[in-house]
């Protein structure tokens, strides 16, 4: 989040609120919510103001090809390692290093298959090589970004022409970023 949101040192505000959704009117969902979910009536006196986060819709679809089949501990593992491996040193923390997510263009050079392969993404890494370079074919990051604006169904058949991802992960990509 930070490595996609800092611009000329700074913070961006309009970033901030969209990535935390800032802009949803959380009452009126949660009205709507506690009429047709009991359970949510519940949880929801204990846990006010919990919202969906908008993740940057690269780092999302990317991570969603990654949970096919998998628990999130590995999920967390994976990514960790794509961010290791094809991202930037952002910092380094009490002895630990931090990478940012890598670019669409460094996920789509030859070899990040086989490299995947060797860090134990199986079946996912060529997913994962095809998928960033049909992106690129696209339009890139600005593609991904324009889903944002189609309607549900035509954002939905958009991600559906990328390798590995099927309807249940097109969904969850949609409605996380």
């Amino acid at each position: 989040f930070l490595h996609y949101s800092i611009e000329h040192g700074h913070m961006e505000e309009e970033k901030i609120k969209d990535y935390f959704n800032l802009g949803v009117d959380l009452e009126s969902l949660y009205k709507q919510w506690r009429k047709v979910d009991p359970i949510f009536n519940n949880i929801s006196v204990n846990y006010p103001g919990v919202r969906m986060l908008r993740q940057h819709p690269v780092e999302n679809l990317f991570s969603f090809i990654c949970s096919a089949n998998n628990n999130i501990q590995r999920i967390s593992g994976m990514v960790e390692n794509l961010a290791k491996e094809y991202g930037s040193k952002v910092c380094e923390f009490q002895g630990n290093e931090y990478y940012s997510f890598p670019d669409i263009d460094k996920l789509a050079q030859t070899g990040v298959e086989a490299k995947l392969r060797e860090l134990g993404f199986g079946y996912r890494a060529k997913y994962i090589e095809e998928s960033a370079g049909k992106i690129l074919q696209l339009g890139g990051e600005e593609w991904l970004f324009s889903l944002r604006k189609m309607d549900y169904q035509e954002a939905k058949q958009n991600l559906l022409q990328l390798s590995g991802i099927g309807p249940k992960v097109a969904d969850c990509i949609l409605l996380m970023s």
